[in-house]
């Protein structure tokens, strides 16, 4: 099968342009996350499951070429390569896992030449694997990650019972996409859509910061995590539910006060 070159969608364009203006490796334009799986998985198995999830989708086939993209042949899956490291002789194998993941972060993923994510397994114990996976922030986000993660699992339960892998989930192919978005851009309602954003972000005060000057594409992403105990993990979950919107909207809320009050 012959695959048209096709216009990346807006979202990609603008992630494929502030990648490569960047002119440097960096995570922040890669999704990450590490899944456990469940024990007696059978790593070949899983690759196999893995496989044909590429084959099926063709988010995972992008290739981008300059401002436009295509989408290689399925067949082409079967070159995907799904390595098992084996880290069990490690005196901590889960901190040696980690220190493996966060390299694997940042090393460099580029749609134009390679595929645009990273998967492997890890081998923490005998009966331990951690799935591995990287996405280039052009053919996935958080949610496409689930549904990948779904996907996978399906698969490999069928190919465990001896039976036919299920058919794949009904989605929009990427030209049907770009033809919708296409037409968007050229409608009246597009036009008028952005003229109500910009009345909305009128007057608006500028973006408040600590240092007083804008923030710079760093190399390597730095994160801070803390816990919450679940008392008020719950008063918080009681107040977003009392206001009407997520936990997400109300931690938004409460740092852009607190960004507030400490800027002036």
């Amino acid at each position: 099968m012959v695959y048209e070159p096709l216009a990346l969608l807006a979202a990609q364009q603008a992630i494929w342009v502030a990648d490569h203006s960047s002119g440097q490796a960096t995570a922040a334009f890669l999704s990450a996350q590490v899944t456990a799986l469940p024990p007696g998985i059978d790593p070949s198995r899983f690759a196999e499951a893995c496989r044909l999830v590429v084959r099926q989708t063709e988010m995972l086939r992008l290739r981008l070429t300059g401002l436009s993209t295509q989408i290689v042949a399925a067949a082409n899956a079967n070159d995907i390569q799904i390595p098992l490291v084996d880290l069990t002789a490690e005196h901590d194998p889960d901190e040696a896992a980690e220190r493996w993941m966060t390299a694997a972060r940042h090393a460099r993923i580029d749609p134009m030449t390679s595929p645009a994510f990273a998967w492997a397994l890890l081998a923490v114990a005998p009966d331990r694997l951690l799935w591995s996976q990287i996405y280039h922030h052009a053919v996935s986000d958080w949610h496409g990650r689930q549904l990948v993660v779904a996907r996978v699992a399906a698969i490999y339960d069928a190919l465990s019972q001896g039976l036919p892998p299920p058919e794949p989930m009904a989605s929009p192919r990427l030209a049907d996409m770009a033809a919708e978005e296409t037409a968007y851009f050229d409608s009246p309602r597009y036009h008028d859509d952005g003229a109500w954003c910009v009345g909305q972000c009128r007057d608006r005060p500028a973006s408040m910061s600590l240092s007083g000057r804008s923030t710079v594409l760093t190399q390597f992403g730095r994160r801070a995590n803390r816990g919450v105990d679940p008392m008020r993990t719950q008063a918080l979950q009681d107040a977003a539910a009392r206001l009407n919107v997520s936990l997400a909207q109300l931690l938004c809320a409460a740092w852009a006060a607190l960004l507030g009050r400490l800027s002036g």
